[in-house]
């Protein structure tokens, strides 16, 4: 699965705060956060099955993310890795709207995708099994494994609690968006028609923000605040098979150098 919680435009000390649970089954390996050896403007975990990454920033402003689509719309081949379209917007010089439209001409090439790409002042939501393409307005929005912002358990609990924490804490505290990164409560009280469990728990629309299980789970949980002075708090924690506990703890602090157009 994963999830993707963005506030945008929503706190006077952050404009741009992004918080995201990567869930993945434990098997497969992957590289902790860091700024990439043959990119070294890239700062992004790495996906070292398929060489691609879920989420990231650049030194230059550019911000993706991408969350992948579990239903029978996907087609499930052995089709092109979807973490290479975070990667390559990250290391491209191609505009947001140069970039969807290269999206779109190459929808066909991948598995089901909702993808964030942009910077801290635009951020452009698409996805590759809809024709919903939208710039996010100011406010707080989640992504998850269907349409952004859908109804689903995670997404609304998530939403709310990153609301409530700028809404009534003065000062934007990371440790307590991770707080919020790892709620593992049941969400069966706001089950509703549109959120409906699939058969395999572990992918179902009904989980908690963090998921543990035998096989699969969440990896890492990160966290990206952006300051009117574009300086970038980046922060990044790993997590084991069937734990909480945190494994690897990774922080980088930097400028950003300049933005996207």
């Amino acid at each position: 699965m994963c999830v993707i919680f963005v506030a945008f435009q929503k706190s006077h000390q952050y404009p741009f705060i992004l918080a995201a649970n990567r869930d993945e089954y434990y098997q497969r390996p992957t590289a902790a956060a860091d700024f990439w050896d043959n990119h070294p403007d890239t700062l992004a975990g790495r996906d070292l099955e398929a060489q691609g990454t879920w989420l990231g920033i650049s030194r230059t402003g550019r911000i993706a993310a991408i969350t992948n689509r579990l239903d029978s719309g996907s087609k499930h081949e052995p089709l092109r890795s979807r973490g290479e379209l975070v990667s390559k917007f990250l290391q491209s010089s191609q505009s947001i709207d140069q970039y969807a439209k290269l999206l779109l001409q190459n929808r066909d090439e991948y598995n089901g995708y909702s993808i964030l790409f942009g910077d801290y002042s635009q951020l452009r939501y698409q996805s590759n099994w809809s024709h919903l393409a939208t710039n996010l307005n100011s406010g707080i929005h989640a992504l998850s494994n269907s349409f952004i912002n859908s109804p689903w358990p995670r997404v609304l609990v998530g939403k709310e609690l990153l609301a409530s924490h700028l809404r009534n804490d003065e000062t934007v505290r990371h440790d307590r968006i991770f707080e919020i990164l790892s709620d593992q409560n049941s969400y069966d009280s706001i089950q509703n028609k549109t959120c409906l469990s699939s058969a395999n728990s572990t992918h179902s629309k009904d989980v908690p923000i963090f998921i543990k299980s035998r096989n699969y789970g969440t990896r890492s949980s990160t966290v990206v605040l952006v300051d009117h002075q574009l300086n970038v708090y980046f922060e990044e924690r790993t997590f084991g098979e069937n734990s909480r506990d945190c494994q690897s703890q990774r922080q980088f602090n930097f400028h950003l150098s300049e933005l996207t157009s």
